[in-house]
């Protein structure tokens, strides 16, 4: 394909990069409509680490920081997050754009992987474009949480292999390798065993290039072990951060069986053959193409993982690369590929598929080779059709994001716990309008309710209100915990009990579509 000139390739990529930052930000403070909990919760643990130094449990500038009983933070999220948050304030446009950065940074090193490897912008474009309008990725970038965390460790991976392969006499460029994989052990849960297995790819595709000598490999892992070393003491002074993390996912009981009797259940015939359901439902047609997650904060279940052309483009992607004779990353992208859900299939959960955004990565740098071999392909019909498919992508994320920015706010306000936050910040200005008024809210409104409520306090800066803050299970408890002329907070279940108690009658809070979820006396 013939080239244009640098200064205006630069100049276009320079300008897609910016669409791109566009098409992220915008109006990532209200889509998705409302905060899941996991964001509730990382926004709060964020600030109390970017103001305070600490995490909610006091501890200074933690390595991990434990909430909710047995959930474990990764810190790489947190701390970036925290970041933002200081530069802009706890609110959902912050935490949201911290991630939605990370997610752009991860876009661009895939783009310099691809340049480097496709020696050409246009093509290096397309796969970062491929990656970045990936449905998945896209929902899960505007979502204050981890799961795409590890593909900054990925891109970085990818560039140094990159390196090593252009002048394998520079064997510093594998240890940098190993050293991006075991600082990606720190950016989300699963990359625990993600990374690990990254390894094991990296070290099959040197034997597979006929790199022998002993100074690559060592280089390689023991720039990884250094890595992780940090995780490995953390390990032996918190002895039930496996069991706390087995409990969270339903690996095995931690409370019946030990690590290794709980390594034993997960390797039991009955439990392989579970978790080999698992992995196979993350190559599910419908949920690759056409509905996504089963979940809709995942997920608009009007697109699926991949844009839809991906159908045909995915499959001819794979097909080529065993059929014909590639590159050394296009072998690998294929086997990262098939390889990421290993990890996800230890937790039984059928497609969750933010945990395997990698995936993503790994499918468009898949594709984006296709393209680029096809189009030196003499057989103009299979040219046209090609390029009529990568045509169709960006029309079918411009339907995605029509109905990602409208009538799927609406269908997901429930997914995503309801119009908490108006009820919040409505009980938060009451409050202030009557001295700083106590407040009393309903457990029945999510089991969370009370890190939401932590998070709407630090945004709006009144983080005293929580010493005076009381927590109801039914309105008989209402009845005798809510003194007269408190706020207080319930689900609308329950509104017309609570009402027979007070002395006025309540506001209700509404959804979008009219309907009332909770009232605030």
């Amino acid at each position: 394909m013939r080239s244009l000139p640098p200064l205006l390739s630069r100049t276009l990529v320079a300008l897609a990069f910016l669409g791109l930052a566009f098409l992220f930000y915008y109006r990532i403070g209200d889509a998705p409509i409302y905060l899941a909990h996991d964001e509730a919760m990382f926004g709060v643990v964020a600030h109390d680490i970017g103001w305070h130094g600490r995490d909610v449990d006091g501890n200074v500038l933690p390595l991990f920081m434990h909430m909710n009983g047995v959930y474990w933070n990764m810190p790489a999220h947190v701390y970036l997050t925290a970041l933002f948050v200081r530069l802009f304030g706890t609110t959902e446009m912050a935490i949201r754009a911290s991630s939605a950065t990370a997610s752009l940074a991860a876009v661009f090193l895939i783009y310099a992987f691809c340049r480097r490897v496709f020696r050409h912008r246009g093509f290096a474009l397309l796969g970062a474009a491929l990656l970045a309008l990936s449905p998945a990725f896209f929902i899960d970038s505007r979502l204050s949480t981890d799961h795409h965390y590890p593909l900054l460790a990925v891109g970085l991976w990818l560039i140094c292999l990159a390196r090593f392969f252009e002048d394998p006499n520079r064997v510093r460029w594998l240890a940098l390798a190993g050293l991006s994989l075991g600082v990606g052990v720190y950016t989300y849960g699963a990359s625990v065993l993600l990374m690990p297995i990254y390894v094991a790819l990296t070290t099959i595709l040197l034997l597979k290039t006929g790199v022998r000598r002993p100074r690559a490999y060592g280089g390689f892992f023991v720039a990884f072990a250094i890595a992780v070393v940090p995780f490995a003491a953390f390990l032996f002074t918190h002895r039930g951060y496996v069991g706390d993390v087995a409990n969270m996912y339903k690996v095995y009981d931690a409370s019946r069986f030990t690590a290794l009797q709980g390594a034993r259940e997960l390797l039991s015939w009955t439990s392989l053959g579970a978790r080999a359901d698992v992995y196979f439902s993350y190559f599910n047609p419908s949920m690759l193409f056409f509905s996504g997650a089963g979940s809709l904060i995942q997920s608009t279940r009007q697109a699926g993982f991949f844009l839809a052309p991906f159908l045909i483009l995915l499959p001819a992607s794979v097909i080529f690369v065993l059929k014909y004779e590639v590159d050394w990353f296009a072998w690998l992208a294929l086997v990262a590929f098939f390889a990421t859900p290993l990890a996800a299939s230890i937790v039984d959960e059928h497609g969750a598929v933010q945990r395997v955004i990698v995936m993503a990565a790994f499918g468009a740098i898949l594709v984006a080779y296709f393209v680029q071999r096809v189009s030196a392909e003499s057989r103009a019909w299979v040219r046209a059709g090609v390029w009529t498919l990568v045509a169709l992508l960006p029309i079918s994320f411009v339907r995605f994001d029509a109905d990602y920015l409208g009538d799927y706010r609406r269908r997901s306000s429930f997914y995503f716990e309801q119009n908490i936050r108006g009820a919040f910040e409505l009980a938060i200005e009451e409050s202030k309008h009557a001295g700083g008024s106590d407040v009393c809210i309903s457990r029945g409104i999510n089991p969370l309710v009370d890190w939401y409520w932590k998070f709407y306090l630090r945004k709006h800066g009144v983080e005293p209100l929580e010493s005076h803050t009381t927590y109801f299970d039914t309105p008989g408890e209402a009845r005798n915990k809510c003194a007269p002329g408190i706020i207080v907070v319930s689900e609308i279940a329950t509104c017309d009990q609570i009402a027979a108690t007070r002395a006025r009658g309540p506001e209700k809070i509404l959804e979008p579509g009219g309907s009332p979820s909770f009232c605030v006396f």
